[in-house]
């Protein structure tokens, strides 16, 4: 016998993953936004590198 239907509407059912999004989210948000944070100040170090090479374009090796 097969397992009953949990969701009936497509509304019922991104209602549910929207919950277990946040679910999840509220659980692993400090080391969430830690992995962002890190993202987002190595994009800065690496635009400010490119930058300070005053215009030269940056080489890039094809191996």
């Amino acid at each position: 016998m097969p397992c009953p239907t949990l969701y009936h509407t497509s509304e019922e059912k991104a209602a549910a993953r929207r919950a277990t999004s946040k679910k999840y989210y509220e659980k692993h948000r400090v080391q969430i936004n830690r992995r962002s944070r890190r993202k987002y100040k190595k994009k800065l170090q690496n635009i400010r590198k490119d930058t300070s090479r005053k215009g030269k374009i940056p080489r890039f090796s094809h191996t």
